[in-house]
């Protein structure tokens, strides 16, 4: 079983286009199969916006944790402030590493009653009330405000590994305009407020077919036709519904442009929507709306549901061999599992890999059966 799973990864390595994929490739599986700091920050620094200053602050922080780790008689135990993905995976890490740790530490703690990974989570309040107990890895995606609650509490500022600071590319998802076949369909799975919309019917000039934008969460629905509205995009068609492989009734975790469904089978944080806010929604097939429209380009960003969405366009990418740009950062081994879908639905395909933010999110997977020039 090990034995073929390597030969697989091997045969999937084969399919890269270039040596930046390739470097890539090798980080997100380290961070995949061992999260661990050293992990983290060579995927971070192969974001290709990131400037030398910023991949040098990355170092620091990573020597900084270490020098905590191993500061014995300090007296404190780490608190990871997060319990998102980036949180779970910063636990990881530290059970990888054998580096004990005390808990989490989230704004809305109340809502782990029970905990998470086996362990307590914290407010805010509690832990800058104790300032002697703890040392706080920031590992979430609103770095500078979770750094101005701990600074507005007076938390030591020396106390605190800012590990974790964005530095999101806007254009992550249109970097080979050589790709996009012009005149053709648009498919934006996870639309969120219609910004990639917008931005790819900028990138191409105008010169498509249509739009057709999937969005579950209603508030980023409403968001989504205003702005398309207020931007005039032309041919653009808003469906408000989740993608996967056929017609499901689900639940939405509300949490803005990171809502997620409440399913273990597309998202592996079982249980972690306990107490949170949901919404009913449906689910709908790429393949039941692109019957009259020839399709050169699918992206998908839909926290976890990939890999069933890429189902739900089986017939779609086998007509058109469209260029697809799918996330692959939202669960573990998702790399591998969504390249080998879309080499199963058309093995002709080409693969190109790139990193575009300073966390261990925003991991692209670009695939084409055309070579760039």
């Amino acid at each position: 079983m090990i034995g073929s799973a390597v030969e697989r990864a091997s045969q999937l390595y084969g399919k890269l286009s270039d040596a930046e994929s390739r470097k890539v490739f090798e980080a997100r599986l380290a961070v995949d199969i061992c999260p661990t700091a050293s992990h983290i920050a060579e995927l971070a620094k192969l974001n290709g916006r990131m400037g030398a200053r910023a991949a040098g602050r990355i170092e620091q922080m990573k020597e900084k944790f270490y020098a905590f780790a191993a500061e014995e008689s300090a007296g404190r135990s780490f608190i990871i402030y997060g319990t998102g993905m980036t949180g779970r995976q910063v636990a990881e890490g530290f059970q990888a590493e054998n580096i004990p740790f005390y808990g989490f530490c989230c704004r809305n703690a109340e809502r782990f009653s029970n905990g998470m990974l086996g362990k307590p989570v914290l407010s805010p309040e509690k832990v800058c009330a104790n300032p002697e107990k703890y040392e706080v890895v920031v590992a979430a995606q609103a770095v500078r405000e979770i750094l101005q609650i701990l600074r507005d509490r007076q938390f030591p500022e020396e106390q605190i590994i800012a590990f974790m600071d964005t530095c999101p590319d806007p254009l992550q998802y249109f970097p080979f305009p050589q790709l996009y076949r012009k005149g053709t369909a648009f498919i934006d799975g996870g639309c969120c407020g219609g910004e990639t919309s917008r931005q790819f019917a900028e990138w191409c000039g105008g010169d498509y077919s249509k739009i057709i934008a999937f969005e579950p969460n209603s508030l980023n629905y409403d968001h989504c036709r205003r702005g398309a509205e207020t931007w005039g995009l032309r041919n653009f068609e808003l469906v408000q519904a989740g993608l996967s492989s056929g017609k499901t009734g689900q639940n939405l975790v509300m949490r803005g442009g990171g809502s997620f469904l409440c399913d273990p089978t597309v998202w592996m944080r079982p249980g972690e929507w306990n107490g949170q806010e949901t919404e009913e929604i449906h689910t709908v097939r790429i393949d039941d709306y692109t019957q009259d429209a020839t399709v050169g380009f699918i992206k998908m960003d839909i926290e976890g549901a990939e890999c069933v969405a890429l189902e739900g366009a089986a017939d779609t990418i086998r007509r058109d061999r469209p260029f697809l740009a799918i996330c692959v950062y939202h669960r573990r081994g998702d790399l591998l599992t969504i390249m080998d879908a879309i080499l199963h639905l058309a093995p002709e395909y080409r693969f190109w890999l790139r990193h575009h933010s300073s966390t261990t999110c925003e991991t692209v997977l670009y695939a084409s059966v055309d070579q760039m020039v």
